[in-house]
C-alpha cells in the first residue's frame, strides 16, 4: 500500500478547491523538467536513495514505491509514491523540501494543500480535517469561510511551536474567537470583543453546539479573520511576543471554559 503526494511547480490557482481542479492537467504537462525538480530530486534521494541504486538486502527498507524516482518528474508535476510505513517520516521531509524551493505539495490522503510562504512553526486544525503545517494567509481565510453550524466544520484552532493558540467558533456570519499566550507554565486567556460591552448572553451556534458569550463578543468573519491574520503575523514576526494581539474591549479569563467546552463536544459527535 502506497501514499501518494504531487509536487507542482507554481503557479496555480489561489483556491486549494481550484487548485485540485488543476492538478491533472499539470500532471499530465510533460515538457522538460525544470532544474528545481532536478534539485529537489537529487535532494530527496541523497536522504532517501532511489530504489534502482539499493542491494537485494537493502531494497526492503527502500522508502519509494518506484524507480527510478527521475522518472516521476515532469515539466510542471512529479507525482511520488511513498511506501505507507515509511510516509509518516518522508512526508513532512519532502513537503519541507519543497515548499523551501517554492514548490507546492498536494496530498491526496488528506486533501491538503502545502504551499511556500506560509506561516512558519504554525499549524491550523479545523474540526474534523488533518492538521495543516504553515499555512497561509489565503487558506487561513478559507478555513475561516468554510466554519458554518449546518454540519460542520465548527471550529478552528491555530497554534504556534510555543503552545500559543487563538481558536474561532461558528459560522453563517456569527463567530466567538479566544486567544492564549504562554510564559513558561503560565498562561492568559482573552475572549474578544468589539464596541460598547454588553452585560447581555447570545449563542453562537456551531457544529452540533452553541457558544455562550456577551452581544459585543458576537465577531463577523471579517472580525475574525483580520484577528487570526494579526495573531499568524505577529507570531512570526516575532515569536517572543507569543501573538500577542491588541483587542478593545476583550475581556481576559482564568480558562477558556466557553469555547473549549465547545471544541470538545464537537469532537466528540
Amino acid at each position: 500500500m502506497g501514499y501518494d503526494i504531487a509536487i507542482v511547480r507554481p503557479p496555480v490557482p489561489e483556491s486549494d478547491a481550484d487548485a485540485w481542479q488543476s492538478l491533472p492537467a499539470l500532471i499530465e504537462d510533460e515538457g522538460t523538467a525544470p532544474d528545481v525538480f532536478r534539485d529537489i530530486h537529487d535532494h530527496l534521494v541523497a536522504r532517501y536513495p532511489c530504489i534502482t541504486t539499493l542491494s537485494d538486502e537493502e531494497s526492503d527498507n527502500g522508502v519509494w514505491k518506484d524507480g527510478p524516482l527521475w522518472g516521476n518528474f515532469r515539466s510542471r508535476a512529479a507525482v511520488l509514491g511513498i511506501v505507507y510505513s515509511h510516509a509518516d517520516e518522508v512526508v513532512p521531509f519532502v513537503i519541507d523540501a519543497a515548499t523551501a524551493r517554492g514548490l507546492m505539495v498536494f496530498d491526496w490522503t488528506t486533501q491538503l494543500v502545502h504551499r511556500p510562504g506560509g506561516y512558519k512553526d504554525q499549524v491550523l486544525t479545523v474540526e474534523d480535517q488533518a492538521t495543516l503545517r504553515a499555512p497561509t494567509l489565503s487558506q487561513l481565510d478559507a478555513a475561516v469561510d468554510a466554519l458554518t453550524p449546518d454540519g460542520g466544520p465548527g471550529f478552528l484552532t491555530l497554534e504556534t511551536g510555543g503552545g500559543d493558540y487563538i481558536q474561532i467558533a461558528g459560522g453563517r456570519g456569527s463567530f466567538t474567537l479566544e486567544w492564549r499566550t504562554y510564559e513558561g507554565s503560565a498562561f492568559r486567556h482573552w475572549v474578544a470583543g468589539k464596541g460598547t460591552a454588553l452585560d447581555v448572553d447570545i449563542k453562537i451556534p456551531t457544529n452540533g453546539f452553541h457558544v455562550t458569550v456577551k452581544r459585543h463578543e458576537q465577531l463577523t468573519a471579517t472580525d475574525v479573520k483580520t484577528l487570526l491574520s494579526a495573531f499568524a503575523k505577529a507570531t512570526a514576526a516575532q515569536p517572543a511576543t507569543h501573538g500577542a494581539i491588541s483587542v478593545p474591549n476583550s475581556r481576559e479569563c482564568s480558562c477558556p471554559i466557553q469555547l473549549q467546552a465547545a471544541i470538545s463536544t464537537s469532537q466528540l459527535i
